[in-house]
């Protein structure tokens, strides 16, 4: 499954984002970091993919799979990347 590309969705001042990332460096996950306060199309995704179309970030997807993960927590993390 790592051989997947990850992608995380968030934003800089967030501190989930923060602590998501952290998760991933500290379990040697590598990831593709998109800040959706510089793009506005990754902004655009992330409303699309909530069920509340909020803009609630972080947003974790591992490439080839339909779900996703939004505003996860460690828990919950360590169960999708099966850790």
């Amino acid at each position: 499954m790592m051989n997947k590309k990850v992608r995380l969705y968030g934003a800089d001042w967030c501190s989930d984002c923060i602590r998501a990332k952290v998760f991933l460096e500290n379990h040697n996950i590598d990831f593709e970091y998109i800040d959706v306060d510089q793009d506005e199309k990754a902004n655009q995704y992330v409303v699309e993919v909530n069920p509340n179309k909020n803009r609630t970030i972080p947003v974790i997807e591992i490439e080839g799979r339909e779900d996703r993960l939004i505003e996860p927590t460690n828990a919950e993390l360590k169960r999708f990347f099966e850790i």
